[in-house]
Parts: C-alpha cells; sequence; structure tokens
C-alpha cells in the first residue's frame, strides 16, 4: 500500500463525501417526485 498524505485522505473524503451527499439528494427529489407524479 502506498503511504496517503492527510491533505489527499481529506480532499478523497471530502470529494466523497460530497458525492454521497448529492446522490442522496438526487434520491430524495426522485422519490419526491414520483410521489408527486
Amino acid at each position: 500500500m502506498e503511504r496517503v498524505t492527510l491533505e489527499e485522505l481529506a480532499a478523497w473524503t471530502g470529494h466523497g463525501l460530497k458525492k454521497m451527499i448529492v446522490a442522496k439528494m438526487m434520491l430524495v427529489m426522485n422519490r419526491q417526485y414520483f410521489m408527486i407524479y
């Protein structure tokens, strides 16, 4: 395994969290969309 610096780790986790939040928001929006129609 290669060494990963804290900065890289923070950047990766931050990127992953953003992706997860966006995905969750998309799911919630889709559910509300399907509930309305």
